[in-house]
């Protein structure tokens, strides 16, 4: 069974998910006659199999003849990207943070060192706490595990990164909700912005993290 999507796709095999592929040129008015029966077939499922649903990044997708890398990873907006070793191979994979869709999203290097190969790995997204606005990883005990710095209301959280003795799965746990800084007799939060990203880094070269950040009026 053949189907058509939209303008530039068309799916085969629907009921066996075997693959997606982008089509020159189809007639708009299938597309649309397609979706509406689709639709139409899915409202008339019993509400009991919804849970038969599952994801399928399984499912090959081509453009111009060519297979897509990482197809169903989602687009990135405002990406804040970090370093984590996620599948304890001793090399660095990838976690990105959108601000726009406060979302997680990791990939595994799968590649040779001095390429950038990576292979979308959803089931460690899990591992991260929700956030919002900011969330970046840095090691500030040195345990070789990055921790997560996030933004809070006008300031940082931290929460201390781990890694499940059995699973293998990291984890985060909050530590300090709003970091603070000693003022004359006062301890005021660490203000940082939600509109930009903070620095973490060893500005001294002392072997501890340090912050760079903005004052209250920029």
């Amino acid at each position: 069974m053949k189907w058509r999507l939209d303008q530039k796709a068309a799916i085969t095999e629907f009921n066996g998910l075997s693959a997606l592929t982008f089509l020159p040129n189809p007639e708009r008015r299938q597309g649309i006659y397609a979706a509406a029966i689709l639709l139409a077939s899915l409202a008339m499922l019993p509400v009991s199999t919804s849970a038969q649903f599952r994801m399928a990044d399984e499912i090959r997708v081509a453009s111009g003849g060519a297979e897509l890398t990482n197809p169903w990873a989602g687009g990135l907006n405002q990406p804040q990207i970090s370093a984590f070793d996620l599948n304890e191979d001793g090399l660095d994979d990838l976690v990105i943070f959108d601000k726009s869709g406060t979302v997680f999203s990791t990939f595994l290097f799968d590649g040779t060192p001095g390429t950038a190969e990576y292979t979308y790995a959803p089931q460690y997204e899990q591992a991260f706490p929700k956030r919002s606005d900011w969330a970046i990883l840095r090691d500030y005990n040195s345990d070789g595990l990055p921790d997560l710095f996030s933004y809070t209301t006008a300031g940082f959280g931290v929460w201390k990164a781990g890694r499940d003795m059995i699973s293998g799965m990291p984890f985060f746990e909050l530590i300090n909700g709003q970091v603070r800084y000693l003022s004359g007799s006062t301890r005021p939060p660490v203000f940082t912005s939600r509109a930009d990203l903070p620095g973490f880094t060893d500005m001294n070269q002392d072997g501890d993290l340090d912050i760079v950040t903005f004052g209250t009026f920029g």
